[in-house]
């Protein structure tokens, strides 16, 4: 059997994050929540993900400060960016950082596991 792909999924709205978290259990990936983006760089250097999910507007830090310390820690990591705002500037500089793509909220578990699959797809082939 393939290894277990591991999401770490970071946002500030703890019921988004239960939600997501559910789904991919479902489809039998293993997955972790933090609430802040100061939360997942500590998660990060402490364990391995294969896929970060997160928020780009959290408070203390957002999501791409935080995309670029994971990626310092984690190259291999890939960070799919959310967001429900009109934050074009921050989604640049996001994908410019390394994210992989950056989903507009609301989106349906399903989005977001086609994504995972498409990851998952090309982490195989290499």
């Amino acid at each position: 059997m393939a290894e277990q792909i591991k999401i770490l999924i970071v946002d500030d709205h703890q019921l988004l994050a239960d939600c997501l978290a559910d789904s991919f259990k479902i489809f039998g990936y293993e997955t972790q929540r933090v609430l802040s983006g100061l939360e997942a760089i500590t998660i990060i250097q402490e364990q391995s993900f294969d896929i970060v999910l997160m928020d780009i507007r959290m408070p203390s830090i957002n999501g791409v400060e935080t995309l670029k310390e994971i990626k310092k820690y984690s190259p291999h990591t890939e960070v799919i960016l959310m967001t429900g705002y009109a934050a074009s500037e921050l989604i640049e500089e996001g994908l410019k950082a390394g994210a992989y793509m950056c989903l507009q909220k609301p989106f349906g578990p399903v989005d977001v596991l086609e994504v995972i699959k498409e990851i998952t797809k090309k982490k195989v082939k290499t």
